[in-house]
């Protein structure tokens, strides 16, 4: 299994993993929180790279959902963001 090491601009550190699928799974360090994607850690790790370059997220993470970039820039999951703004839905 690899594993990688990754702190994003925001200086959220990440740990990710790819499992005996090729699928990567993203953690947060320190928290109990991740996605899985169904994509080969080499090209995270590359499209990583890229972001810290100085691309822009959505064209170095093209290959990932707005919900992944966003867990990635923030930290925040998908949940998270429905339950911050549910009042704002049923309003």
């Amino acid at each position: 299994m690899k594993a990688f090491n990754r702190i994003n601009p925001h200086g959220i550190a990440y740990m990710l993993q790819e499992d005996e699928n090729n699928s990567t799974h993203i953690c947060m360090k320190h928290e109990d929180k991740f996605i899985t994607v169904n994509i080969p850690i080499t090209d995270v790790i590359l499209a990583w790279q890229i972001w810290m370059a100085g691309a822009m997220i959505q064209d170095a993470f093209y290959f990932f959902s707005p919900d992944e970039r966003e867990f990635i820039m923030t930290g925040i999951t998908t949940e998270e963001w429905d339950a911050m703004f549910k009042n704002m839905k049923e309003s």
